[in-house]
């Protein structure tokens, strides 16, 4: 789908309105092949069977799902209403993926892998649609948790993971929101499965496939460019330590491949056509040094680093410190984000456990699954290792960062109590886990991206879906907006730079910029330092109006002087 978009795109005829016929007459198709067919399953019969004991950990991740379900229409963050949710404004005006809609904020260059495969529900009524998809995807990440222990251990032990899994902050939340994380985890583990699938049956199309999710998690998400080769190295070297590679060129199978290599190439062809690189927001200055250029006005900005010398003294005081609030207290001014995803006080409890079995050879698994095992082993200390390396180097941490990390934690440590004796498991489990997990409860049940309390209320009269335009266009009638409103409205193909709280000003139905945006973080200030220099990005960005909310420009504010001077422009006033 994300391949045939991009076609579509480079012809510039890549309207959503188009996109939505062929998606759904392809769905149709496929569903009538789907009836005509009659599809093997090839899944074991009693591979995935909930058993009595086992519906108490399957009521648990569905309660959790639920959680999520439950504030989905409340729930819009930041990110969300930036960005995600406005496909039709900042990625697909009319003509495709391609066209330059005159924004140099990193944020509209990332990979936009998620939001061209939700195209189809984007210039919607509802915002809903797209976190929606996402819950699922976070539900199909389960199901990989779910598959990867039942490739090391019991069914039993599989869905006691997948409950613990699911009380996880960090993982769970990330089901109601629009961002790439939760998709950029699902190819991930995806990837891993298949792995250990070609591991056990040396059958070349486990590694095509999980070769083919691992390009795609590149078109999700920028930090995929660190993670996702974590896995492709790692992945990389156990097959051949073990050698259990046998490639054969002379395969069918191939053609599995070919759908996700077009859509990474598409995806990263539209930040190449706008900036000069082809992935932004990571390795910007080593793609700079090996002949990539920049284009105007876009900023080549380094990650920002914590302070401080890698090896200094103060480098590993202020490590530990984020370590301490990562694992057991994320309280502080940099720890802001990592509350909302959490991995918990669990992770610091697993990892000890992990660490007691190794020592007391406690594992042991059967002769089949050594090789997965030691390959798990492997991918959670390598990315664990690089984890820790983020924390030391990243001025702003969020605690989405580790997903990968705690599923592997979660995986690993749930295995090991599984080859703990009975006792041993019924002492660690009740005593530390559960009053953890409790607590993960109520901290998801407080917290999540937007910062929205409760959940969607309940109205017997509905139209079956929450009116988020709607919404939107009563907040602009409220606060005095209704005319601007309206003149946007007639042409959304109209560009807007908007000066005032964010994200509100940018629900104006056209193409909607704020200042923050251009010369805030992820733009460049530089692009207002002179009033020449503003007005020259203007004219790049063929801005049609300035909309300044009133009370927003105060004195001292630091946007006034060229905002305010930028002659031969129209500027409108709330």
């Amino acid at each position: 789908m994300i391949a045939g978009i991009c076609i579509l795109s480079l012809f510039g005829v890549g309207d959503i309105f188009l996109i939505r016929k062929i998606i759904l007459l392809s769905g149709v198709l496929l569903f009538s092949l789907a009836i005509v067919e009659e599809v093997e399953e090839e899944v074991p019969k009693h591979y995935m069977m909930v058993g009595r004991k086992q519906r108490l950990f399957l009521s648990i991740a569905a309660a959790m799902v639920f959680l999520q379900a439950g504030r989905i229409n409340i729930a819009m963050d930041y990110d969300t209403l930036h960005y995600s949710v406005r496909s039709q404004y900042v990625l697909n005006a009319g003509l495709g993926i391609y066209e330059n809609l005159g924004m140099n904020n990193v944020v509209y260059t990332y990979p936009k892998g998620l939001e061209i495969l939700t195209m189809p529900f984007a210039d919607l009524k509802s915002y809903s649609y797209i976190p929606a998809f996402n819950l699922w995807v976070t539900v199909g990440t389960l199901v990989c948790i779910y598959m990867l222990v039942r490739h090391l251990s019991s069914r039993r032990a599989a869905w006691r993971t997948v409950a613990v899994a699911a009380c996880i902050p960090a993982i769970m939340n990330m089901g109601a929101s629009a961002k790439t994380d939760a998709i950029t985890l699902f190819f991930q583990l995806m990837a891993i499965y298949f792995v250990m699938q070609y591991m056990r049956e040396k059958r070349q199309p486990y590694l095509l496939m999980g070769g083919s999710a691992l390009i795609l998690s590149y078109a999700m998400k920028p930090t995929a460019v660190v993670f996702s080769s974590l896995v492709l190295v790692v992945s990389v070297v156990c097959l051949v330590k073990h050698k259990l590679v046998k490639i054969r060129l002379a395969d069918r199978w191939w053609i599995l491949v070919i759908p996700e290599v077009l859509a990474l190439i598409g995806v990263w062809a539209r930040t190449f056509f706008l900036t000069g690189v082809p992935v932004t927001s990571v390795f910007t200055g080593l793609l700079n040094k090996i002949g990539f250029k920049l284009r105007y006005p876009f900023n080549a900005a380094e990650v920002p680093n914590s302070g401080g010398e890698l090896l200094s003294a103060e480098g590993w005081i202020n490590l530990v410190k984020r370590l301490f609030g990562v694992l057991i207290a994320p309280v502080g001014e940099d720890m802001a984000h990592v509350v909302i995803a959490w991995g918990s006080g669990l992770i610091l409890v697993f990892l000890v456990v992990i660490v007691l079995a190794r020592r007391m050879k406690t594992i042991q698994v059967a002769r089949v699954r050594e090789h997965q095992h030691k390959y798990v082993c492997s991918l959670m200390t390598v990315v664990g290792l690089a984890s820790i390396v983020s924390l030391r180097m990243l001025w702003q941490v969020d605690g989405n960062y580790f997903m990968l990390f705690y599923c592997l934690v979660v995986v690993e440590a749930m295995v090991a109590l599984d080859y703990f004796t009975k006792k041993t498991r019924l002492e660690i489990m009740p005593r530390l886990a559960a009053p953890m997990l409790l607590l993960n409860v109520v901290v998801m049940m407080c917290t999540n991206w937007a910062g929205a309390v409760g959940f969607s209320p309940v109205n017997l009269v509905h139209s079956g879906y929450f009116d988020h335009r709607a919404k939107a266009h009563q907040d602009m009638i409220d606060s005095g907006n209704a005319a601007i409103w309206n003149m946007l409205e007639v042409n959304p193909r109209t560009r807007l730079l908007a000066v005032g709280e964010e994200p509100e000003v940018l629900s104006f139905p056209c193409i909607a910029q704020t200042y923050n945006d251009m010369s805030g973080s992820g733009g460049d200030v530089h692009l207002v330092k002179t009033l020449a220099q503003f007005k020259e990005y203007l004219d790049w960005a063929k801005i049609d109006f300035i909309y300044v909310q009133a009370g927003f420009v105060e004195p001292g504010s630091g946007v006034g002087y060229p905002l305010l001077h930028a002659g031969g422009r129209q500027s409108h006033r709330s």
